[in-house]
């Protein structure tokens, strides 16, 4: 909800393709009817039709669930004879990888951490998004 009506999601490109103004060709025409019953043909900025829709709560319930691959290691033990030439007992060389791949219900955000775990739980809370990490970590045992 927050995402669309401050113009930072996808989904809230729509009307801005040919500008950001009507004066610019901007703007959409909601699909809908008149007082009078006539189909609307009135067009409005993106910038109107998402302010307006910001507290529709409706459009923004989702699921929580998420699949979430947290960290990958792969990781490789140095043989004895290796590691003894730079004067250790052991030697473990890793690749890591954190927050590699998510498959959420909820679009555009991470649900483990958007939400609060308060008393208004299952409220985002303009959560921003996790970031994924690559590295690599070396540990020896003298």
């Amino acid at each position: 909800m927050f995402g669309e009506e401050s113009g930072v999601l996808k989904s809230s490109l729509r009307g801005r393709e040919n500008g950001e103004t009507l004066a610019e060709g901007g703007g959409l025409i909601v699909d809908g009817v008149n007082a009078d019953g006539s189909p609307n043909t009135t067009k409005v900025t993106a910038q109107a039709y998402f302010n307006a829709l910001f507290q529709n709560h409706e459009a923004n319930i989702v699921s929580a669930t998420f699949t979430k691959l947290r960290e990958v290691r792969l990781n490789y033990a140095v043989r004895p004879s290796i590691a003894s030439k730079f004067r250790v007992s052991a030697m473990n060389v890793a690749f890591v990888g954190r927050n590699l791949w998510l498959h959420a219900a909820a679009p555009d955000i991470d649900p483990e951490t958007a939400f609060d775990n308060s008393n208004v739980q299952g409220i985002e809370f303009i959560g921003v998004p996790s970031t994924k990490s690559v590295g690599f970590s070396i540990n020896v045992t003298p």
